[in-house]
């Protein structure tokens, strides 16, 4: 392996961590435990989205998160009532529009509302994954290459509570 040495290494850690806090790709998915259901979860993303509209989606993820359960062993996964379930849906297609023209130049848009259209029938979607994870390997082949480490905690498992952080660990 070809010694890095420190400077690049920190400039090669710089550019993968601005890759990972925005690609110039936007999905607006909902997912149980967030404020908003826009990905990636960072400030970059929350910068492109102006307080008003941010605030109407996080009102549009709580719907989500307190009326739609997610299966465990004692219940199905779905809708507490028909109800919230039109409430959410007929909110979408507004929110979409409105994102979409807010985001207009400044990022793509791609959305997957898979409680309408499972994320597998979204081929947007899909292509999006598929390039993003090709991306991802690059990112790790160099990274590693330059002998960088990184550990990655989760809001979900770190007491903390904070949110997703990359933290770098050289070897």
């Amino acid at each position: 392996m070809e010694t890095v040495n420190p400077d690049e290494r920190s400039l090669l850690l710089d550019q993968y961590l601005s890759w990972v806090d925005f690609d110039g790709v936007i999905v607006l998915s909902p997912d149980w435990c967030v404020d908003a259901p826009l990905w990636p979860q960072s400030e970059a993303t929350d910068e492109l989205v102006p307080k008003p509209l941010l605030e109407k989606l996080t009102a549009w993820q709580s719907i989500f998160d307190s009326n739609y359960r997610w299966r465990d062993d004692s219940r199905p996964e779905g809708w507490l009532s028909d109800e919230a379930r039109i409430q959410w849906e007929g909110a979408a297609l507004g929110l979409v529009s409105e994102l979409a023209a807010t985001l207009a130049g400044k990022a793509r848009l791609i959305v997957d509302l898979w409680l309408i259209t499972p994320s597998d029938q979204n081929r947007e979607l899909q292509e999006y994954r598929s390039t993003r994870d090709a991306e991802s390997k690059r990112w790790q082949e160099a990274l590693d290459e330059a002998g960088i480490t990184l550990e990655f905690r989760s809001p979900l498992n770190d007491e903390s509570g904070q949110r997703i952080e990359w933290i770098p660990r050289n070897e």
